[in-house]
């Protein structure tokens, strides 16, 4: 009867401890993985995301529309996505003068309202470049303006017609990512070696932000790049840019890598009122995801119908994708047709 009783007792014990250890390992285990998944959720909250679009001509027809359809009219088909990033870069083709006058139809004149301003604040434009060929159709009294009213409303501009402050550059970050925006117009200002200089000043100084060169440049509704456009490219890479994107051209122009890094040549008109042809009503807009190791930059096609913008979903845009990626040869091509080009950025 003792033996029994003993022999309960040790079983008891022995199952206690069993039970003991299965339990402490749920919870550790459990502990453990949770804080796996909250450290995989905070590195991915740490990730940078800006939107990059082309050009934005917000008078003119525009300008008509807005007034009969509302002023958000431009905007209301990619709002959404638009906010969803930690901001967005555009280039503003014209200038906010203190005094408006409404562009008329067939000049290429621009004059922006000044509520313009407000209004790309609220969709999430919080860097503008106004390095192009129309920032000064106002003079530079215009562009200082523009600069003016776009700060008050909590939006950094940056660059002019003739680069004079090609040495502003815009630094977009979150959490311990940046990017470094230097925006330079070659669209009559022959000054692309001494952006050069600029971008080579800008890799001594950040040498481990990402770096990019947003240009104005190109030949007006082309669908390649010219000659110079490509040696500009290379030299502003060689120099230490880790991407060139470039607006002017109002359509969409192919993708080049040149020592691993991305050119996306022209991203074509995002709001304009360019209706004569259907590769003038297209475009592309690039939401870049920047971590530590990574620069991915993921390609949103979108048609334009009355100078409303909206992104192609599904099957169109895989057809879109499918057909720009054709343009380019071989693996290359493969890989835009994906939608997505991904840079290391963890140093060989």
């Amino acid at each position: 009867m003792t033996q029994n009783v003993g022999r309960r007792a040790g079983a008891y014990a022995l199952l206690g401890i069993i039970a003991a250890v299965i339990i402490y390992a749920v919870i550790f285990f459990g502990l453990t993985g949770a804080a796996q998944n909250n450290s995989a959720a905070d590195a991915a909250e740490e990730n940078l995301k800006v939107l990059i679009a082309g050009d934005v001509m917000l008078g003119r027809f525009v300008e008509s529309l807005r007034k009969e359809q509302g002023n958000n009219y431009p905007f209301l088909r990619v709002r959404e996505t638009m906010i969803g990033h930690d901001s967005v870069l555009i280039n503003l083709e014209g200038p906010i003068p203190a005094r408006h006058e409404r562009t008329p139809s067939g000049s290429t004149r621009f004059s922006f309202e000044e509520e313009i301003a407000p209004l790309l604040r609220e969709h999430n434009v919080r860097f503008v470049s106004l390095a192009n060929n129309h920032t000064y159709d106002f003079g530079r009294e215009g562009h200082a303006n523009t600069i003016r009213k776009l700060s008050e409303n909590d939006i950094a501009a940056a660059g002019s017609y003739d680069n004079s402050s090609r040495k502003d550059a815009f630094v977009i970050s979150k959490g311990n990512q940046s990017v470094l925006v230097a925006p330079f117009n070659f669209v009559g200002p022959k000054t692309a070696n001494l952006a050069v200089g600029d971008i080579q000043a800008l890799r001594n100084s950040y040498p481990y932000s990402h770096i990019m060169a947003y240009v104005h440049w190109g030949d007006e509704y082309t669908r390649k790049p010219n000659d110079e456009q490509k040696r500009i490219a290379r030299n502003l890479i060689d120099a230490g840019a880790d991407a060139v994107i470039g607006h002017h051209p109002h359509v969409v122009q192919i993708v080049e890598e040149y020592k691993g890094k991305p050119i996306f040549y022209s991203l074509g008109n995002f709001i304009f009122d360019q209706y004569f042809s259907s590769e003038t009503q297209e475009g592309l807009m690039l939401s870049l995801s920047l971590s530590s190791d990574f620069a991915a930059y993921s390609l949103l096609p979108y048609l334009s119908i009355r100078s409303q913008p909206a992104y192609l979903e599904t099957s169109d845009r895989e057809t879109w994708l499918e057909s720009f990626g054709g343009e380019h040869a071989g693996e290359f091509g493969k890989t835009i047709s994906s939608g997505k080009l991904i840079y290391s950025r963890i140093p060989e």
